[in-house]
C-alpha cells in the first residue's frame, strides 16, 4: 500500500531552518551525518519525491552541488515561478493538498515528502501524511522555522518507534 511519508531531519529544539530559511548547520563537518541503512531501505521504496522550490533550490546549490540525489525517482516541485518540465521534474503552481492526490494516482511506489514549510504545513494540517520518519540532529538553533506550527492534534493517532542510528542520532517513526 503506497504511503505518503514525511522524512524530515530536524534540531533538538524542533527547527528544520534557520529563521533565514538556512540549513547549514547540516554541515557534514559538524554533525557526524552520513546516510544510514535505514535510510537506504526507506529510499529504495519511493517512487517520487515533493518539495518547494526553495527546498530544491538547496538542494541543487548547497546540499547536492551537480548531484541531484532523486534523479531515479519522479520530482514534484512546487513554485509561484513558471518553469519547464523535464522528464522527471514537475513544476507545480498548485496547492499542494489539491495536486497530491493526483500525484499519488500517478506515482508507483511511496512519495516522500522533502520540505519546506509551505508544502509540509497544508499537508499536516489536511492529515494527508500517513508516517512521520523525523531525525532528530545533536545541535540547538534557539530560534528558526520549526517542522510543526499549531494544529489541532486530537485528530492524529499514532504508532511511535525510536530508532537509535549507527551515527548517535535518533530517528522517531509516527505511523497512522
Amino acid at each position: 500500500m503506497q504511503e505518503t511519508i514525511l522524512y524530515i531531519a530536524v534540531s533538538i529544539d524542533g527547527y528544520i531552518a534557520t529563521e533565514t530559511g538556512a540549513i547549514d548547520w547540516l554541515d557534514l563537518d559538524r554533525v557526524p551525518f552520513a546516510p544510514s541503512s535505514q535510510y537506504t531501505q526507506f529510499y529504495d521504496t519511493i517512487g517520487a519525491v515533493v518539495m518547494g522550490n526553495k527546498t530544491y533550490k538547496q538542494i541543487m546549490t548547497e546540499l547536492a552541488v551537480d548531484n541531484y540525489p532523486y534523479k531515479d525517482v519522479q520530482s514534484y516541485i512546487f513554485t509561484h515561478q513558471p518553469t519547464t518540465n523535464t522528464d522527471s521534474m514537475t513544476f507545480l503552481n498548485e496547492q499542494v493538498d489539491v495536486a497530491l492526490p493526483k500525484i499519488q494516482e500517478a506515482t508507483e511506489g511511496n512519495i516522500r515528502i522533502v520540505g519546506g514549510n509551505g508544502v509540509i504545513q497544508p499537508l499536516i494540517e489536511k492529515n494527508l501524511i500517513d508516517t512521520y520518519i523525523i531525525t532528530v540532529i545533536p545541535v540547538f538553533l534557539g530560534r528558526g522555522i520549526p517542522l510543526f506550527e499549531s494544529f489541532d492534534s486530537d485528530r492524529y493517532e499514532y504508532i511511535m518507534k525510536a530508532t537509535t542510528l549507527e551515527n548517535g542520532m535518533v530517528t522517531y517513526t509516527f505511523k497512522k
